[in-house]
């Protein structure tokens, strides 16, 4: 790959944060790939149709993605790699457009399983996040980075900037707030800006240029209450995410800054998401709803034979920590890029040879459906799946038990959980 990424969106580059570029799209190929030696021309093994046309007239492969761009490219990514690429023009879908085209499910953001905190709109996480940030190891951790001085530079500066980003959004809001109270009709209006599909910009889009956009309770009359403060200094995670993107990409990184210094800050963004994991309402609200949605689907495929023989979900790598910390097997390292979750449903017993997986069935001779788990190719252990058999021995666990398991960790009314429990100001 050249040193300097080619972005997708090129009209964007102005604002090329949280894009995907085409060292990911090829990590996404390879990807598919692998699914179709694994799905598709393995040997004794017909799980998938071997062709595109085949997946869509038999909905074999059902895909959802969030609302985020690079996400919905990745899917797409991927399924190139498992189907051929059709149509190699960066950004384009990769299918042609019509019958033989596998759709993408997107939802509206504040519906989205997978992020782990939809809006923020959970005040209940953000009183824990808040509470277990404030814990000794953590600031250990913190301390420990921040003590590097190449490291505290990057800080301030990505602080400054975000300072003089912060008064130029408040002097722009102050402008239209008096625009509005002279009878000028709003930029926007917090429909539009809510049917948006991609948050991680920071910028809006409008012809060739990159512009700021209006805060919609500034349209409404009143002055955004984030834009009367400046910024904090950003944590560590902000700091290390853009090195570790330049070093996984063969760019520059900062004067100074060394490979040391960016696997650093690196374990202190670590520390702080173990700490969080440990924490079993919080993996609930931010993994929970995620894992309900997996096991109502393995559940579902088992009962009734479901078509679909492959569900896709494109995330992030928030997605991927939220779900191995409520799974209780978040082992405290970053997911690395294209990094996946396997959620893989077996059905052993019957007839013949009795499979050596039936014993953690309880159930010898009857046979069932089985639930396996694996990050990057690795076996999970589940240690709230009852009757798991130890990983070194396949790690199967049986599909009522992990399907209790998600129940348990689910906080089934999320609305009444994400009430907030302390009467100070969020």
């Amino acid at each position: 790959h050249p040193p300097n990424p080619t972005l997708l969106d090129a009209k964007r580059e102005a604002a090329w944060h949280g894009q995907l570029t085409t060292k990911g799209v090829e990590q996404m190929r390879d990807t598919g790939r692998a699914l179709r030696a694994w799905l598709v021309e393995r040997g004794g093994i017909d799980i998938l149709p071997p062709t595109l046309e085949e997946a869509v007239a038999t909905d074999a492969v059902k895909i959802r993605s969030t609302s985020t761009r690079r996400t919905v490219q990745s899917a797409q990514a991927m399924m190139q790699g498992l189907y051929g690429v059709r149509n190699a023009t960066p950004g384009a879908s990769g299918v042609a457009p019509g019958r033989e085209s596998l759709r993408i499910e997107v939802r509206d953001r504040m519906d989205e399983s997978m992020f782990p905190n939809p809006g923020m709109s959970c005040k209940r996480q953000i009183e824990l996040m808040k509470s277990l940030d404030g814990d000794e190891v953590v600031k250990a951790a913190e301390q420990a980075a921040w003590g590097r001085k190449t490291l505290a530079a990057v800080r301030d500066r990505v602080h400054a900037r975000n300072v003089d980003k912060r008064r130029r959004q408040r002097e722009e809001a102050l402008r239209e707030l008096r625009a509005v109270k002279e009878g000028a009709k709003p930029l926007v209006d917090s429909s539009e800006e809510s049917r948006g599909v991609d948050s991680t910009a920071g910028e809006s889009t409008v012809g060739e240029q990159q512009v700021e956009p209006v805060p919609t309770s500034a349209a409404r009359g009143e002055l955004p209450a984030h834009l009367e403060r400046d910024p904090r200094p950003p944590s560590c995670t902000s700091v290390w995410e853009p090195l570790q993107a330049r070093a996984n990409h063969g760019l520059a990184l900062p004067e100074g800054v060394t490979g040391a210094d960016v696997a650093l800050i690196r374990r202190a963004a670590e520390v702080r998401y173990i700490n969080r994991a440990t924490n079993a309402e919080g993996a609930g609200l931010t993994g929970g709803r995620l894992l309900r949605e997996l096991a109502d689907e393995l559940a579902a495929f088992a009962l009734n034979g479901s078509r679909t023989r492959l569900s896709v979900y494109s995330g992030h790598d928030s997605t991927i920590i939220a779900l191995l910390a409520v799974l209780g097997a978040f082992q405290g390292e970053w997911p690395p890029v294209a990094s996946t979750v396997v959620v893989e449903t077996w059905r052993v017993g019957g007839s013949g040879r009795l499979h050596w997986s039936s014993r953690a069935l309880g159930r010898v001779g009857e046979g069932g459906e089985m639930v396996r788990v694996l990050f990057n190719g690795e076996v999970l252990p589940l240690p709230g799946c009852a009757g798991q058999d130890p990983t070194h021995r396949g790690g199967l666990c049986a599909l009522d038990k992990f399907v209790a398991m998600a129940d348990e960790r689910d906080p089934r009314d999320y609305k009444a959980a994400c009430k907030p429990r302390s009467k100070s100001k969020l």
